[in-house]
């Protein structure tokens, strides 16, 4: 058994820390510098994320009988806002433990949700009563007036990362947004589930938006086109979700007591799922993405290292026939394999997953392939020359009959702009006009 001291496993488990609460723990916030985590119960409490000491116990002026159901930090660390089921979002200062201003009073039923922009000027909130509220979070005044649309509790909610949309999640099955600044719904982003959806989160660049009820849905966040299948393995609802800082992985908790990562592009799962003893009701990343921190209704807020290396299981090639040729990106990231079956497929080479359908449309072997230097492109060979999107299979180029034996051989200029295409001879293309950009060079003889 590994000996344990400080709160730390000694010998490597992907359990890092256990901080206990003499109750349930609804809710977690990691600071934005990593340092501090603050968990939410019938009290508040602060720790220091790496040694699991408190760094102060208890905040002042909570109520009896009182529970925190949401909790979310201030980018610049010096405050924190939670959501109560005395029905107000109160703000703390996080060196004192003091109120910053009395309680934000409006909603009529428990506060789910809360979350400060990312500028730290406002506050948006979710309420069991159906509404969203903008506060101030300045004076602790209303922005706007309550926000009506979803017709039963509103469940999660969040800021874009550039804070001009809000997006919320509903027990009425929907998912929408929201503008900040005129409480209006943005059209036509408005994404109905099957279930009631419980938690929504969205990537750091804003790109991608999840969205969860049994499953984790990925939606493009402006366009609202699903960008990949469900992510499925949970065996009860998912009550919390957070992207990974890069935005490659997203973390789950479940009422099924599990707690999973999974890989974006590829759907794959790619740890083995961490445990707790009762429902996850929060999952959240480290700010340098090293760390994950999970809070159980088992009273325990636990954080798991996922930066130790993981076997994966060998890919499965999903070919017809044999592999004739295969290639990574620069970066690593991807693995592209071409086969007899004329086919390109592509894998993420973290996970063994496929990343995207099949590339078809060659007549005979695949003989070579290459990534563009950004892997934005994957280029086949075959007796005709093709260049698609890595991640859609989109078609950018075709050069057909590139050669009377085909292609033996390619590469990319660093710039991305060029190819090359060798057999007897090689043969240089401008990718965006089509053009050959030089006469063939010649002096091989075989």
């Amino acid at each position: 058994m590994p000996r344990v001291a400080g709160g730390f496993e000694q010998s490597w488990s992907p359990r890092r820390l256990v901080l206990n609460h003499i109750d349930h723990v609804p809710c977690l916030a990691f600071s934005c510098d990593g340092d501090r985590i603050v968990t939410g119960s019938s009290d508040i409490r602060m720790w220091n994320a790496i040694s699991g000491a408190e760094v102060i116990h208890h905040f002042s002026a909570i109520s009896n009988h009182n529970i925190i159901f949401s909790i979310s930090f201030s980018k610049d660390g010096s405050r924190i806002a939670s959501g109560c089921m005395d029905k107000h979002v109160h703000v703390w200062n996080t060196v004192s433990g003091q109120r910053v201003f009395p309680p934000m009073e409006g909603h009529k039923k428990n506060v789910l949700s809360v979350r400060f922009s990312p500028d730290g000027m406002k506050i948006v909130s979710g309420s069991e009563d159906g509404t969203i509220r903008i506060w101030d979070a300045i004076t602790g005044a209303a922005s706007l007036p309550k926000i009506c649309g979803h017709s039963d509790h509103v469940t999660s909610v969040a800021f874009s990362p550039d804070g001009t949309r809000i997006v919320s999640a509903s027990r009425d099955k929907a998912v929408r947004f929201w503008d900040p600044n005129t409480g209006e719904n943005v059209a036509p982003f408005q994404k109905t589930h099957t279930d009631e959806v419980l938690c929504v989160a969205i990537s750091s660049n804003g790109a991608w938006l999840a969205s969860c009820s049994k499953d984790i849905f990925l939606w493009d966040a402006m366009t609202g086109a699903k960008i990949a299948p469900p992510l499925r393995g949970h065996k009860s609802y998912i009550l919390s979700i957070a992207f990974s800082p890069n935005g490659r992985h997203i973390v789950s908790g479940s009422s099924d007591k599990t707690v999973r990562v999974w890989d974006v592009l590829s759907g794959a799962e790619i740890l083995s799922p961490f445990l707790h003893n009762l429902p996850v009701r929060e999952v959240t990343y480290s700010p340098d993405g090293t760390r994950i921190a999970s809070a159980s209704v088992d009273g325990t807020v636990r954080v798991w290292d996922v930066t130790k290396p993981v076997n994966v299981p060998p890919m499965k090639s999903g070919h017809e026939d044999h592999i004739s040729v295969l290639t990574f990106s620069d970066d690593g990231k991807y693995v592209a394999t071409g086969s007899w079956d004329q086919t390109v497929r592509v894998w993420d080479a973290s996970t063994g997953g496929q990343i995207c359908p099949p590339f078809t449309g060659h007549t005979g072997m695949i003989a070579a392939l290459a990534f563009s230097p950004d892997r934005a492109w994957l280029a086949s060979g075959a007796h005709e020359l093709y260049i698609r999107e890595t991640l859609s299979a989109v078609l950018v180029r075709s050069i057909p009959d590139i050669h009377k034996f085909g292609v033996s051989s390619l590469a990319f200029s660093r710039d991305g702009t060029r190819i090359a295409a060798g057999v007897l001879d090689i043969r240089i293309w401008d990718i965006l006009s089509g053009t050959q950009v030089v006469q063939p060079l010649c002096g091989h003889k075989r």
